[in-house]
């Protein structure tokens, strides 16, 4: 019985896809298809200049390199996946460099939670600035990231976004344990915010949509949960 409410929850949801839109958003039409196999979702306008080049399709895990940004110097791309693992990862990237770069950005469909606190916690006890250029995107997981920064810089045709998370829960656990699972993740999640002093109440964003869609924040959203310091238009 657990298991056939899973794939009701799953993949029935996931298949509904009621009133969730493409193109860019807007306040107000923010809720848009979750497709975490795409590097460059339909979320953008057609004509958008990007500051760095990105493959065609999302990597299935986190990559690192380091840009060179006009204006901001040289800066950290993380993109892909999240997977376990992928902090350590991250870790010796970081520690592999004399003189690590100060700036960090993103382009992710998110993942593993866990796996993004610890690299945002270890993003903010390093002092690194994060950034989200135009037409990239951070979703899902990916924001915890991108809250980690000591400033978070977020650009106009950049794209952050929120989703229900399922934390790794097991189908074959009880429903009250995976109940409580779920609860137990989403607790360790609103620490995480008051850690890095982003709002809370960012999660209402999260709850709210379903793991099929995603909800794209605006300007007035990012500012005012804390979660991006500065707008750039």
């Amino acid at each position: 019985m657990t298991v056939l409410l899973d794939v009701e929850y799953r993949w029935l949801r996931y298949f509904d896809q009621t009133e969730i839109r493409y193109g860019p958003v807007e306040p107000g039409d923010q809720r848009r298809l979750f497709e975490p196999k795409k590097s460059k979702p339909e979320i953008f306008p057609d004509q958008i200049e990007r500051q760095v080049e990105l493959p065609d399709e999302m990597p299935k895990r986190l990559m690192f390199e380091v840009v060179e940004l006009k204006g901001i110097g040289p800066t950290i791309m993380v993109y892909g996946g999240i997977e376990k693992g992928d902090f350590a990862r991250f870790k010796d990237f970081y520690n592999s460099f004399n003189d690590p770069p100060e700036n960090i950005t993103f382009n992710s469909p998110g993942g593993s939670v866990y796996e993004s606190l610890e690299l945002g916690r270890f993003i903010r006890s390093n002092e690194m600035q994060s950034l989200m250029l135009p037409g990239n995107y951070c979703f899902s997981a990916c924001p915890y990231m991108f809250a980690a920064g000591t400033k978070r810089i977020a650009y106009e045709n950049s794209a952050v976004g929120m989703h229900q998370h399922y934390f790794d829960e097991s189908v074959i656990l009880p429903t009250f344990m995976a109940v409580e699972d779920i609860q137990i993740g989403q607790g360790q999640t609103m620490l995480y915010l008051v850690e890095m002093e982003i709002s809370p109440s960012l999660m209402i964003y999260s709850l709210n949509t379903p793991p099929n869609a995603i909800y794209v924040l605006v300007e007035e959203e990012l500012l005012e949960t804390n979660l991006a310091t500065k707008f750039i238009k």
